[in-house]
């Protein structure tokens, strides 16, 4: 009997040594896998280059912290961890001369809430009586051409206000070299509003990067709501309005008699 209860101390004595010896095993390798990974919030560190890291998972965790507070970041690391192509290699930019020919249309721009394939008026030509695209104006060294386009508005809007009708080019994309060709001009009568229905734009031929290009040379035609000056026209060139009288019938000859 003695021997007996000596052997189920010595069992119960020993299970409880075996759990104890696998549970610091496991705390031992679980200990080892943390080092590996660098500590912080979410068990990584992302105050260092962590779009260097070889793991997936740390990019992703460090991504979706750094997605709100540093935008930037996120979007540089997210091309330094992308593999550069170079899809051009034997591309050299050269200047885009003489004009392309898609450089050169000229056409109205038409917008209508109530067709689907127009679309609304964007809002910066909101409350402009025509809207034209008039070609493209280059940069200096020409390595850049930008659509043109041709407002006319019913009297003077932003810093140069005024109760006459205007025309105003305008270049969306809004490029600080090419502002040159941004301007507007103030018709010279009160003539209601100037409904555009033509613009010549010359040719551009040049092919020497070297020579300066001339400017604005369009010339602009429309009609206006006025009954004494019904069409004209506008010269950019020479910045100077063009306004058709009416032409009315010559006053009959007085008759003195004999």
């Amino acid at each position: 009997m003695k021997r007996t209860d000596t052997k189920m101390f010595a069992k119960h004595t020993w299970l409880p040594a075996l759990a104890a010896l696998a549970l610091i095993a496991g705390i031992a390798i679980i200990a080892t896998t943390w080092r590996a990974r660098p500590t912080g919030a979410d068990g990584v560190n992302c105050s260092g280059n962590w779009w260097e890291s070889t793991d997936p998972a740390v990019i992703s965790i460090c991504s979706d912290q750094k997605a709100s507070a540093n935008q930037p970041v996120l979007e540089m690391a997210t091309l330094t961890a992308q593999p550069y192509y170079d899809t051009m290699p034997n591309y050299t930019p050269v200047p885009e001369l003489p004009e392309a020919t898609y450089d050169k249309e000229v056409r109205e721009m038409v917008f209508d809430l109530n067709d689907p394939g127009r679309g609304p008026t964007p809002r910066e030509w909101r409350g402009a009586t025509s809207i034209w695209r008039d070609g493209a104006v280059p940069r200096a060294d020409y390595m850049l051409w930008s659509d043109l386009y041709v407002v006319s508005r019913p009297h003077g809007m932003g810093p140069i206000s005024s109760i006459n009708p205007t025309l105003e080019t305008m270049i969306p994309d809004g490029d600080s070299e090419l502002s040159i060709y941004v301007r507007q001009w103030t018709c010279p009568q009160s003539v209601g509003a100037l409904h555009i229905t033509s613009i010549t734009n010359p040719d551009y031929a040049n092919t020497d990067p070297h020579v300066a290009y001339p400017g604005l040379r369009s010339v602009v035609y429309f009609t206006t709501d006025s009954s004494s000056w019904p069409t004209g026209s506008f010269n950019m060139a020479t910045q100077t309005w063009t306004l058709d009288p009416v032409n009315n019938l010559p006053n009959p000859a007085s008759d003195d008699g004999p």
